[in-house]
């Protein structure tokens, strides 16, 4: 899970803005999140709108924002990508660390998708195997053809 901490804040003419930490490092995970979750929200708004214009208005701002948000997410899959074969190249004994078996039926259920594994912004390509070291047990399984295997 990522976290954006921010707070509320008055500009000068009394408006609410969004003051974000002086300790955020500038990601683009994070402006892919703010692009979806601007999208969904104008896109609950937008039929509510009664206002032809600002109808109109809104809706372009949702096509604009989708675009930039695929953009983003374009970028980001590519980040994502190369910081997983980075991750393995450097860690040769890369082994993903899950508290129980259950955590990583769950894990896997719902991170692998197109192919990836998706962990920790990064994603690691099913082809290649994935491994996983229990933390209860220390049992260390690997992720290869749909399968998880038991290591011996």
């Amino acid at each position: 899970m990522r976290e954006l901490k921010y707070d509320i804040g008055l500009n000068d003419e009394g408006n609410p803005f969004v003051k974000i930490s002086k300790e955020y490092e500038e990601n683009p995970e994070d402006k892919f999140v703010i692009f979806q979750l601007t999208t969904y929200i104008l896109m609950n708004i937008s039929p509510k709108i009664k206002d032809d214009q600002t109808k109109a208005d809104i809706d372009y701002c949702i096509d604009a924002l989708g675009k930039l948000s695929g953009y983003v997410g374009n970028l980001l899959k590519g980040i994502m990508i190369t910081n997983g074969e980075m991750d393995r190249i450097a860690n040769k004994d890369l082994a993903i660390e899950v508290n129980s078996y259950d955590d990583l039926v769950e894990l896997i259920s719902t991170n692998i998708s197109c192919g990836y594994f998706i962990h920790d912004v990064k994603m690691y390509d099913v082809d290649k195997g994935i491994v996983f070291k229990i933390k209860d047990s220390g049992k260390i399984y690997s992720y290869f053809d749909g399968e998880l295997i038991l290591n011996d």
